[in-house]
């Protein structure tokens, strides 16, 4: 019962801050308490580079390391390259890993980047390159200066909505000023592949956003990549918003629905404003 190791999106790499898809074929539900654990291995296969683990009964299930909170991780000394392939060995525990039955591992070589996922922790840990090496931590520092995105994230507040797919769409009220929506697709079914060079646009849709004031469609947004940040201010709310925060105020009676399609999750969060 080999555990299959997998980015979430083909063709797209792993590494800190970047989703990883463990599954299982264990058979029956996995216990209250289960962990699971996987190793970034060195260029030598052999020794640990990055070591993580998550307490969960999820299965299949997507993590990222130093940016989701139910993640565990830590550098060890062995450095990894920058980009490229990094060997995974992973494992699922009955309880706490060694101390109790181990009940599937795996091993996968999967591509790696070491910089993709900076701004995924930029957005979780923006005041400190916490889990990160020396040399990432510049790197993370020098993206941030870079670019504008990651100065505006960063200087907003990012509330998460959770996950939802197919069968549990994602909705809430938008009571305070927002700036913008995130989407992030994680898994899809195997037989839906993208369908472009770059590997990151699908012709069917995805998720579909809609903002409603009250009962009204007043945006709506099709999902055909991976990721994306829907800005409000200029995707036909511009005016609305503009007027109601410089009042001091907020549109009235707002909301948020993002619908999957059967057999894709995702995540949504808001990027609220300070």
């Amino acid at each position: 019962m080999p555990i299959t190791i997998t980015p979430p999106v083909v063709g797209t790499p792993v590494g800190p801050g970047l989703p990883i898809k463990l599954s299982s074929d264990f058979i029956g539900p996995l216990p209250t308490g289960a962990t699971w654990t996987w190793q970034y291995l060195a260029p030598d296969n052999e020794t640990v580079s990055l070591t993580a683990s998550s307490r969960t009964n999820a299965n299949p299930v997507t993590l990222r390391p130093f940016v989701d909170k139910t993640v565990t991780a830590q550098w060890l000394e062995a450095a990894l390259p920058a980009e490229g392939t990094v060997r995974i060995a992973a494992q699922l525990w009955q309880g706490d890993p060694g101390a109790s039955a181990q009940l599937d591992s795996g091993v996968g070589d999967l591509g790696y980047s070491s910089t993709a996922g900076l701004s995924a922790q930029i957005q979780a840990n923006p005041g400190a390159g916490t889990g990160l090496t020396d040399e990432q931590a510049l790197q993370l520092q020098q993206a941030s200066q870079a670019t504008w995105p990651e100065h505006l994230v960063d200087s907003l507040a990012l509330a998460d909505l959770g996950l939802g797919d197919g069968d549990s769409p994602i909705g809430a009220d938008l009571t305070t000023p927002v700036f913008g929506v995130i989407v992030r697709i994680l898994s899809f079914p195997e037989e839906l592949l993208p369908q472009t060079p770059d590997q990151d646009y699908w012709v069917k849709t995805l998720a579909v956003v809609r903002v409603f004031r009250g009962s009204d469609i007043w945006l709506r947004v099709p999902i055909h990549t991976s990721s994306k940040l829907i800005n409000l201010w200029v995707e036909g709310i511009a005016l609305g918003l503009a007027d109601a925060v410089l009042s001091a105020g907020w549109l009235l009676d707002l909301s948020i629905q993002v619908d999957f399609l059967e057999g894709v999750t995702g995540q949504v969060l808001l990027m609220r404003l300070p």
